[in-house]
C-alpha cells in the first residue's frame, strides 16, 4: 500500500511557480492562437517537458538511492512512482532505469540536462547501454 503524505508538505518554490504557469496555460483560448504559433508553442512545451524530465531524473536518482520510497510505504521506487506519480508500471520502470543509467553516462546526462537531447533520446541511450553493457556516453 502506498501512503501519499505529500499533501501536508510544502513544495520548493520553483515547483509552485510551474504549477501556476500550467494553470495560466490551461486557461488560454487556444482557438484564437494562429496555427504557426500553436506549432511554436507545442515545440516550446516539449522542450520544457524534457527539461522537467531531466530534473525529475536527477531527483529520482537521489530519492531511489536514499530509498525514500520506503518512508512512503512502498517497496521500490517503481512501486512508489506507480502509486504516487500515477505512472504505468512500464513508464515507472523506465524512469528508474533512465535515472540509474544516466548516472553512469555523464556525456548523455550532460546532453539531456542541457536540452541537446530530449527524454526519449536519453531513454533509448540508457536502455541501449543497459542492454549492451557498454558505456555509450
Amino acid at each position: 500500500m502506498v501512503m501519499n503524505t505529500t499533501a501536508a508538505r510544502v513544495l520548493p518554490e520553483p515547483l509552485s511557480a510551474i504549477a501556476g504557469d500550467i494553470s495560466r496555460l490551461a486557461a488560454l483560448d487556444v482557438d484564437r492562437i494562429p496555427t504557426a504559433a500553436l506549432g511554436d508553442g507545442m515545440a516550446a512545451m516539449r522542450r520544457d517537458i524534457d527539461a522537467l524530465e531531466a530534473q525529475f531524473s536527477r531527483w529520482l536518482l537521489l530519492f531511489d538511492r536514499a530509498r525514500g520510497f520506503e518512508t512512503e510505504g512502498s517497496n521500490s521506487a517503481v512501486s512508489w512512482l506507480r502509486g504516487v506519480c500515477r505512472l504505468s508500471g512500464g513508464a515507472a520502470a523506465e524512469r528508474v532505469q533512465v535515472a540509474r543509467e544516466l548516472a553512469q553516462l555523464p556525456d548523455t546526462k550532460a546532453s539531456f540536462d542541457s536540452g541537446e537531447i530530449g527524454y526519449q533520446h536519453a531513454a533509448v541511450i540508457a536502455r541501449s547501454a543497459a542492454e549492451l553493457g557498454v558505456d555509450v556516453g
